[in-house]
């Protein structure tokens, strides 16, 4: 969400007292710090406007581009099933590469959907929201 602006940081210091308040200094303790500047860093972004016109230019356009490389691949791999029989039809191929191929296929697109799908639903809202 960095859009030219500077991104919400503590200070050294701060991250200190925090981890001191916390009781901790682990791994843990340093993600919750991270999470907590980029809320704060996304809270100041809204404050300020940033979001009165929907999404954010730069995150519009990769969602934009996400989507529409996960449609490319989906369709791509719609035709390999087809393929792949016809190799195995052609001797080119044995018989446990289509179940091999058919078993990442299931793996490949129903993830790509849900990708593609949710990201639909994020611009769908900040138009909404906007």
């Amino acid at each position: 969400m960095n859009v030219g602006k500077p991104v919400f940081a503590f200070t050294p210091h701060e991250s200190a007292l925090l981890m001191g308040d916390i009781g901790r200094s682990d791994i843990a303790a340093v993600s919750f710090i991270a999470d907590a500047e980029a809320c704060l860093h996304a809270f100041a972004f809204v404050m300020a406007g940033g979001m009165s016109a929907g999404l954010p230019q730069e995150i519009a356009v990769h969602l934009d581009a996400v989507v529409r490389g996960a449609a490319q691949l989906r369709g791509a791999l719609y035709g390999l099933p087809d393929d792949i029989a016809m190799l195995i039809d052609l001797h080119l191929l044995a018989d446990g590469a289509q179940r091999r191929v058919a078993a990442d296929f299931s793996q490949l697109v129903e993830p790509l959907e849900d990708i593609a799908g949710a990201i639909v639903d994020i611009q769908r809202a900040a138009k909404e929201g906007a």
